[in-house]
């Protein structure tokens, strides 16, 4: 993603964003809660971003695929709580009571999507049985990421003010990937990483011991990335490739310019029309069955969506 939205911005011949030193001091940037450093916003967002996407990945490791989506729709609910302590402006943190009804509505109609069609008696109402599950290891793991992934779509209506879209965009996702390699290494290799960081430290110590990582660890580490590219078929290379540039460039890319436009609070309720998303792919793509709970489901969240943004949700909100 990051590559990908690199190459894309210089294609554009905008160039790359410059390293600016901030605008104003930063006790002022803090009381505004708007930094005036791109990178300042971009590490915001990358760091909750990877903060997100491993809580979500490590999550659905132990969590059933219908729970696991469950716990994910806590982002509607999550999203206008963020919102109203961590929004930028007094009109961010006032969050309509149309927007709390609409996304609790959501919240409950994405559960009810994921009931199985054959579930009866107390089966079918698996909300309750996914919260009696709330306190595992991978529930929980889920629940951060949905509080990150909303705290994200929060901050960068807020960051949208003031930056140029397609320049935050690039970094998000640039520091994003900073930061996964940062914390691969230190969970894959972590002597690697206590070497570098030493030298780093000793840098113009005349101790050799000291000078970062030595020839077999350089070379460990490379033989290390080599054996993983050689393993990646040409059907999992172009897939994630693919991924990588339109469900993270692209989407990244499209999220920045819309948000500009829609408050966070909105846009969340847009998002949750993902599930409708998802199952017309795993139809098209996968050859699998759209169940008629996920239809109904689906209208369901499209009546939400519309009542809440595109009715007299956002007369209530202008007003």
């Amino acid at each position: 993603m990051a590559i990908a939205s690199v190459s894309a911005l210089g294609l554009s011949g905008r160039g790359l964003p410059s390293f600016n030193a901030p605008e104003e001091p930063w006790p002022d940037q803090l009381v505004k809660r708007i930094p005036s450093s791109l990178y300042a916003c971009a590490i915001e967002l990358g760091l909750l971003g990877f903060i997100g996407t491993l809580c979500n990945a490590s999550g659905l490791q132990t969590v059933s695929a219908l729970q696991g989506g469950i716990f994910l729709s806590f982002i509607n609910v999550f999203t206008p709580t963020v919102s109203s302590f961590a929004g930028a402006t007094e009109k961010e943190r006032n969050v309509p009571s149309s927007i709390w009804i609409g996304s609790a509505s959501a919240l409950a109609v994405s559960a009810f999507a994921l009931i199985p069609d054959d579930a009866q008696g107390s089966e079918a109402f698996s909300l309750s049985g996914a919260l009696d599950t709330i306190l595992t290891p991978g529930a929980l793991l889920l629940l951060g990421a949905a509080l990150s992934f909303s705290s994200a779509k929060v901050r960068l209506g807020a960051h949208l003010g003031a930056q140029d879209p397609e320049f935050l965009a690039v970094t998000r996702l640039v520091v994003q990937f900073l930061f996964a390699l940062i914390g691969f290494l230190a969970l894959d290799e972590p002597e690697a990483v206590g070497a570098a960081v030493n030298g780093f430290l000793h840098t113009g110590s005349s101790s050799s011991s000291s000078s970062g990582l030595a020839d077999g660890q350089t070379n460990g580490l490379f033989a290390g990335a080599a054996a993983w590219a050689s393993s990646v078929s040409s059907r999992q290379a172009t897939l994630i490739v693919v991924s990588a540039i339109a469900s993270g460039t692209g989407a990244t890319w499209l999220q920045a310019q819309g948000q500009r436009q829609v408050p966070a609070t909105e846009a969340q309720l847009i998002y949750s029309l993902t599930p409708i998303f998802s199952a017309l792919w795993a139809f098209l793509l996968l050859n699998e069955p759209i169940s008629l709970h996920e239809t109904a489901g689906g209208a369901g969240l499209i009546i939400v969506a519309y009542l809440t943004v595109g009715g007299g949700g956002r007369k209530q909100a202008e007003r």
